[in-house]
């Protein structure tokens, strides 16, 4: 569920929005509850496969992008408390990450060719509207309306 309204907010933002720049769909891997290893790096190989289809044409590319951080996400969270302040780190570790692995990817393919400096410019712009959302997440979550 939190994963569609997500994808969709994501989408609106994408519309009417673009001064703000946003990763929702793969914050909302941070909050998905999924027990089992293997189901959860599945489920976010998946989601990365809708997200490539939507937003970025790249198959397979995010898909792959979001099983990797799914990776860094499961080991995170449950090997630190889930409190607030985890959650927060680990929502700017997998901005990070997930840009870089971008930059570095984009690059080497020769698709774009974009400095350091640039890579941390974006990078950073990611960061404000990508936390405000994992707070008002972290606190919906805390609540239990969404799961």
């Amino acid at each position: 569920m939190i994963v569609i309204i997500s994808i969709l907010l994501e989408n609106i933002f994408n519309i009417y929005f673009h001064n703000f720049y946003n990763l929702f769909t793969l914050i909302s891997l941070i909050f998905i509850n999924i027990e089992e290893k293997k189901k959860y790096y599945l489920y976010s190989f998946f989601i990365g496969f809708i997200y490539d289809i939507f937003f970025t044409n790249f198959i397979l590319l995010n898909a792959i992008l979001f099983f990797i951080i799914s990776i860094v996400i499961y080991y995170e969270l449950n090997t630190h408390k889930k409190d607030l302040f985890h959650y927060v780190i680990t929502g700017i570790l997998v901005i990070f990450l997930y840009e870089f692995m971008h930059f570095i990817i984009l690059n080497l393919f020769q698709y774009t060719k974009y400095s350091l400096i640039e890579f941390s410019f974006i990078a950073r712009k990611y960061l404000i509207t990508n936390i405000i959302y994992l707070i008002m997440l972290y606190f919906i979550n805390k609540k239990h309306i969404i799961n």
